[in-house]
């Protein structure tokens, strides 16, 4: 069919010649099960032999309190407290060209939100420029279409006009995919998020009610991206039936660019 969270964290960049990578990525509001899909969608590639990589977001699965899990309880708050400072080097680094356009078009509010958009958007750049270089698939479980959506909030800014033309600057995966999955649910789980955290993470975590927003936000950019012409698939993999059929549908995809790159070669 044509039609985001926490900061990820980024692999090292890697230098090397282009041999014909192809990008993977999804999008779509927090809690909805970018980073699950993107884990199965790597697990089913491989099994059928196919190099691939996952760009995952650092945060924790979510199902049920492992041992892991319970020390993250401890480590989370600091990790982002480090997270934080480390991102005023942000502030001071050389910037992408792109990156101070998309800035200047839709700035965050608050010094707070300057840093972390910032800081997301250049490990993002660094990462999908080593993503390019690559003989594999390379998935990301959120890019660029969820930094957008992340600066809109920051900046309290939805204008429609400035997120077409934002649209229409960002880098262009060879399969987009729109992961939805119902407001009740997503509500469902970021309060469950929200209840597993302790307070001082709480800190660094959208209110809920703000990360609804996105929903709205996400639809927006599904409107434009079809007004535009980009294509992309749209997926729901709110339970196990749909987690396979959406795991499914991208692996389809995914070969069908592979086998279209092999008659161009």
């Amino acid at each position: 069919m044509l039609g985001q969270g926490r900061q990820p964290t980024w692999p090292i960049a890697i230098t090397g010649p282009d041999h014909g990578s192809v990008l993977v990525e999804l999008f779509g509001p927090a809690a909805c099960g970018k980073t699950t899909l993107a884990r199965a969608v790597e697990t089913a590639l491989g099994a059928g032999g196919v190099p691939v990589r996952l760009v995952a977001s650092s945060r924790p699965q979510e199902s049920g309190p492992t041992q892991a899990q319970l020390a993250a309880v401890v480590t989370a708050p600091l990790s982002r407290a480090f997270k934080l400072f480390a991102a005023l080097g942000a502030l001071t680094s050389p910037a992408d060209p792109l990156e101070r356009k998309l800035m200047e078009m839709i700035p965050p509010k608050g010094w707070m939100g300057q840093l972390r958009v910032r800081r997301y958007l250049r490990n993002l750049f660094r990462s999908w420029d080593a993503a390019r270089k690559l003989r594999s698939v390379v998935i990301f479980d959120q890019g660029f279409m969820n930094a957008l959506c992340s600066m809109a909030l920051y900046s309290d800014l939805v204008d429609r006009e400035v997120m077409r033309k934002s649209i229409a600057l960002l880098p262009t995966p060879d399969v987009l995919v729109r992961v939805g999955t119902p407001r009740d649910i997503l509500t469902t789980r970021l309060t469950k998020r929200l209840q597993r955290q302790g307070p001082i993470e709480r800190l660094f975590e959208r209110k809920i009610e703000v990360a609804l927003r996105q929903v709205e936000i996400f639809s927006q950019l599904d409107e434009l991206l079809i007004a535009q012409g980009r294509s992309f698939l749209h997926v729901c993999g709110q339970d196990h039936e749909g987690l396979e059929k959406a795991v499914g549908t991208i692996v389809d995809e995914v070969f069908r660019r592979r086998e279209s790159r092999r008659e161009l070669a």
